[in-house]
């Protein structure tokens, strides 16, 4: 299929957001622009699958680009399109608590001794009361990412467990794909953590078999249930340095490609860059009790939209990591 027109924005960050594609969905990620424009472009645009080159993208884009809202002719130039109209970014306080953990070493899939850098990590996933609030105040923005952004609130309302519909604002926000929560949280000044720093905060440094411990307690856990719960409903298991709903209630996108780790040297592992599908953490309110565990690794494509997969905010520590190419 033939893309049509690429929507991207420009963020103070000096950051390049693939926000929408009309005619097919992004699958990109946020890809920095220091660098040359063609190879900014190629990263962005189209069904990228870590091979795309420039003269690829010469093909797909044939008639016009939307750059930051203002059209242009596209006559084979990339260098052209690929220009800083303005900043972008929501200047909103979505109110979610950050918790530091410092850089240290831990047990990360099983090995002993990887180090992590210090980051900070959201208490809880993003809620239905938070998207509530930034729809709210930037709902043109959001409309521009997600399109019908009350749309995706009302079916993520309708995915809240029937007894607990009185929790319905605190449950975690559902159905948005990994694209659309990295351009979201990319705008708030955040970004989706890494699995690694993901498994830091869930298994500790000692390596916890779940986030709340080392023992299954169905009491400390939303498990086995008819859909989603307040990320406040266990607050008796949250970790050591206080993260929330880290197990269960819904999976939670991570910004990191599927694919085999190097852990052959702990202190400076390496992870796969190449690849259609992101990890997720976590398990769901929904499935099997492994899922639960904190080292528990499963994959999905970026545009997958889920009803038990939502996301937690991270910030800090760089983010990025050496990759196995």
């Amino acid at each position: 299929m033939t893309i049509r027109r690429v929507h991207l924005v420009f963020n103070p960050n000096n950051r390049v957001v693939p926000v929408r594609v009309e005619g097919g969905r992004v699958r990109s990620d946020v890809v920095s622009i220091n660098t040359k424009p063609d190879e900014r472009l190629a990263g962005v645009i189209g069904h990228y699958r870590g091979n795309l080159t420039p003269e690829r993208a010469h093909e797909i884009l044939r008639d016009r680009v939307q750059v930051d809202g203002s059209a242009r002719e596209f006559d084979g130039d990339l260098l052209r399109i690929g220009v800083v109209q303005k900043a972008i970014q929501f200047n909103v306080d979505l109110g979610i608590k950050m918790i530091t953990i410092p850089g240290d070493e831990f047990v990360f899939q099983g090995v002993r001794g990887v180090y992590h850098k210090a980051f900070r990590i959201a208490e809880t996933e993003v809620t239905n009361g938070h998207f509530r609030f930034l729809l709210e105040r930037e709902p043109k923005g959001l409309t521009r990412i997600l399109g019908n952004p009350k749309g995706r609130l009302k079916y993520s309302l309708s995915k809240v467990d029937p007894q607990y519909k009185h929790e319905a604002e605190d449950c975690p926000m559902v159905g948005l794909c990994q694209t659309e929560w990295a351009v979201i949280a990319e705008l708030l000044g955040k970004r989706l953590a890494t699995e690694l720093e993901w498994e830091r905060a869930a298994a500790g440094k000692k390596g916890r078999v779940f986030s709340f411990g080392d023992k299954f307690d169905k009491n400390k856990v939303t498990f086995n249930g008819e859909g989603t719960r307040s990320v406040y409903a266990h607050r008796d298991a949250a970790t050591p340095e206080g993260v929330l709903d880290l197990s269960g209630n819904v999976w939670e996108w991570t910004s990191s490609t599927w694919g085999d780790i190097d852990l052959s040297d702990p202190k400076n592992p390496r992870f796969s860059k190449i690849g259609e599908e992101k990890v997720i953490r976590g398990g769901s309110w929904g499935g099997f009790p492994d899922f639960l565990k904190a080292s528990y690794r499963f994959r999905l494509p970026v545009e997958e939209l889920g009803s038990a997969i939502g996301a937690r905010f991270a910030e800090g520590g760089g983010g990025r990591y050496p990759y196995i190419r």
